[in-house]
Formats: structure tokens, sequence, C-alpha cells
């Protein structure tokens, strides 16, 4: 799912391949040691010139940082996609200040070091945002955490980092989208059984009265009328008299 942002985004910046100079210089880089050196500034300049647009340089868009730390030498100067929630970010003090050093952690919770340049204080990232960035492999760094044990560290130079949503952010939006899709399941379930149970339930009709039978007024007319026939005939014309 992530790989399409990422194939797309990386055709958004122009990166000019390293020159043979530069590469000598790369080479000389000090696995273990901190920035203090030729080849971090060799990259860092290289990075601070890229610039919007379209390029055809070949990124790793899913880096094995395993691999990396075991063998750096096979991956230096490689350009990565580097992509997670931005964690720690510390200015560098002169003459090394080309660059400020981020620690950006990816989904896998891997912690990357990436030295980035052309900052002008206008991105708006600060930790805790999802950020991708193109990098070039530096070199394995050794350093302290905050848990005051020695960490090895791919450490990376880049430039142009750009904002993305965080994937703890999508998967609560699947998680929210999930809650919704049940509690409308649950519901459909209940007005499907509601209109089962009313089909089933029979309906209650009043009888019907026969056309040619006679209600009880008629019955009680017919028992009190006078045995006389001629008493009977004037009882029914004064009845017939009186209806309305």
């Amino acid at each position: 799912m992530r790989l399409l942002p990422l194939i797309l985004t990386a055709t958004l910046a122009v990166i000019g391949p390293l020159t043979d100079e530069e590469r000598v210089i790369i080479d000389t880089a000090y696995d273990g040691r901190d920035h203090k050196e030729a080849a971090y500034i060799a990259l860092a300049e290289h990075a601070a010139a890229w610039t919007d647009g379209v390029s055809d340089e070949p990124v790793r868009l899913d880096p094995d940082f395993d691999a990396i730390l075991a063998d750096p030498d096979a991956y230096r100067g490689d350009l990565c996609l580097i992509a997670g929630r931005i964690e720690q970010q510390s200015p560098l003090e002169a003459p090394y200040d080309l660059t400020e050093e981020w620690f950006i952690r990816n989904d896998d919770g891997r912690p990357i070091l990436v030295y980035v340049a052309g900052l002008d204080g206008s991105e708006g990232l600060e930790p805790g945002a999802g950020v991708e960035i193109f990098a070039r492999f530096y070199k394995r760094v050794d350093a302290t955490a905050r848990d005051g044990q020695v960490h090895r560290y791919p450490g990376f130079v880049g430039a142009l980092p750009r904002e993305m949503k965080s994937t703890v952010a999508k998967a609560d939006d699947w998680r929210y989208l999930w809650i919704i899709a049940i509690a409308i399941f649950i519901m459909l379930i209940a007005l499907l059984l509601i209109m089962m149970r009313l089909r089933r339930t029979p309906r209650r009709m009043p009888p019907a009265r026969p056309a040619n039978t006679p209600d009880e007024t008629d019955e009680e007319d017919a028992v009190t009328l006078p045995d006389d026939p001629a008493a009977a005939l004037d009882e029914l014309k004064r009845r017939a008299e009186n209806t309305p």
C-alpha cells in the first residue's frame, strides 16, 4: 500500500549523480564515528544542490537497513527514500552546520539518522510529523541513545523533506471506519429481524357480517310486533314514520 505514493514522490526532485571526485571523498567515511569529516561535507554540499523537479536518478524505495549496516561499503552513496515519523531534530555546530540532524523512526520502529540539508525554516516539520525524504547513504553511526546504550544507526544525508500522513493516523482512520461499518451492519441485522417478525405475525381482521343476516335491531323489532295483523301493520307504519 505504501509503494505507490513513494514511487510517485520519487519523481519530485532533481538529484544529480555523484561525481567521481565526490565518490572518492565519500569513500573516506569512517563508520562508527560522528559526522566531523570530509565525507559528510561532500554529501551535504551535494544534497544542498538538489531542486524540485523530475529526475531519473535510481532510488531505493525500500532500503534493507540490516544489509546496509552489515556492509556499509556496498551501499555508500546510494540514493534512498526514507519515510517515517520525526523523533528528534538537533542543530549542528559550525563549521558542520550545513545540515540539521534528524532521527526518523520508520514503520518497523527502526530509528534512522538523516542529516538534512537546505533547510530554511519554512518546512514546518516538527517532531511527531510524518515525513519522507530523499537521502544518500553516508555511513554507519554508533551513538549513545536515550537509554544510555550505544546503538548502531544507518546514517544518511538528504534534502527536500516532504510531509506525509503518518501510518499511525492511517491505521486509526481504518479502525474508525471498521467501527462505523460494524455499527451499520448491526443496525441492518436488527432491521431485518424486525421485518421478518412483522411478516410472520398474522393480521387480525374484523369478522364479516353476512349480507342477508338481519341486525339485532331488526330481530328485536320482529319479536316485539303485536300478534294481531292489523295492530302489527299499524306499528310498522308508526315506526316507518318515526324513522329519520
